[in-house]
């Protein structure tokens, strides 16, 4: 039996960065959902596609809370052009 960290590595890594940016943004619920992810992950067996599966579920969301992350930061960037001209 390999490890999770062998194998899928970077998807690990990600999630512990899409975790903290998700407490940054406020946003508990998906929070709670990343912590699932990562929690469920290693704990399952390599059969057939699941893992796989829940592997690029974790890549989309790590895409989408970048997204959100940057609109956040565009908008703030934004209000401090507002006030100063």
């Amino acid at each position: 039996m390999e490890l999770f960290m062998q194998n899928y590595a970077l998807v690990f890594i990600v999630g512990l960065l899409t975790g903290v940016l998700t407490l940054m943004l406020r946003a508990f619920v998906i929070t709670a959902v990343q912590a699932a992810l990562l929690a469920v992950m290693p704990v399952l067996p390599d059969v057939g596609m699941l893992l796989s599966i829940l592997s690029v579920v974790q890549v989309l969301l790590s895409g989408w809370i970048l997204f959100k992350m940057v609109k956040v930061i565009d908008m703030g960037y934004r209000l401090v052009l507002e006030k100063t001209h």
